[in-house]
């Protein structure tokens, strides 16, 4: 009887973990949602300045070269913000992996959170190439870096939006 009851009380267990990873997964989702959706606000930015300014020139002072100089900076850095988001990301739950081995179900908890703060952290990341770009458009008026900047931010958020298949095989490799 009393491994009829410890095997009952293991998959009610699962089932718990397995609501919460998939709670967490879908607060993460929304809130990945709504940076995105927030990013379309940035268009209706650069485009009512366009339009009321027009010809909008930035409201920088800088030369063509200074322009150019920030703009090839900018895009380095964005370039480079997918590969070294994919890097912290990856050490963060590695090294919070290796830590938390004290008992199953702190691990798992703790775990789920760092899944969901991993989620936060490429979402900046990748939001802040956007506003790269709109701090572009604002300085020199060339709303072709915004868009580029723009849809860069959009194909990296594509690329690592959280999939809950990849969630629930970083748990099942915690055992």
């Amino acid at each position: 009887m009393e491994e009829q009851e410890l095997i009952q009380q293991e998959k009610i267990d699962e089932q718990d973990k397995s609501y919460q990873l998939k709670k967490v997964h879908k607060t993460a989702v929304v809130v990945g949602i709504a940076i995105v959706a927030s990013l379309f606000m940035y268009p209706v930015i650069v485009e009512i300045l366009k339009t009321y300014n027009a010809p909008f020139k930035g409201f920088g002072s800088l030369s063509e070269s200074d322009l150019n100089i920030i703009k090839y900076v900018f895009l380095g850095l964005a370039i480079l913000e997918y590969p070294f988001v994919i890097f912290i990301t990856g050490r963060i739950l590695a090294i919070k992996k290796s830590f938390n081995r004290s008992t199953e179900d702190s691990s798992f908890s703790s775990s789920v959170q760092r899944l969901f703060l991993t989620s936060i952290i490429s979402y900046a990341c990748f939001e802040a190439i956007a506003i790269m770009g709109l701090v572009l458009f604002l300085l020199g008026g060339r709303s072709v870096d915004f868009y580029t900047f723009l849809a860069l931010s959009l194909i990296y958020f594509v690329l690592d939006f959280p999939k809950y298949n990849q969630w629930e095989e970083y748990v099942k490799n915690l055992r």
